[in-house]
């Protein structure tokens, strides 16, 4: 998957996942590829927890290949600050 992604709106990302122009977990592999290779000089994502991340994608295309309801932005990786509680995850 191209780079560019990056710099795409979320809204943009989903639409991408829907008409199967990409697959959540492409995205996601991506987006892991980009923090790791960029990330080393800026620390923006301390807590990383890809495994999780590549399970819940997995899980995201499994759903919309079902036919499943899913919301507007399924799929989508995104990031939550370690501010905030997540379970399994320091805080």
């Amino acid at each position: 998957m191209h780079e560019n992604v990056a710099f795409r709106a979320a809204n943009e990302l989903a639409e991408m996942i829907r008409n199967k122009e990409t697959t959540s977990v492409e995205l996601t592999k991506t987006i892991i590829d980009r923090i790791q290779s960029l990330d080393e000089s800026t620390n923006a994502v301390v807590v990383r927890d890809f495994e999780n991340a590549l399970s819940a994608a997995r899980d995201a295309d499994a759903r919309l290949e079902s036919g499943a309801n899913v919301g507007s932005l399924h799929g989508v990786p995104m990031t939550i600050k370690e501010a905030y509680h997540v379970a399994g995850l320091p805080t």
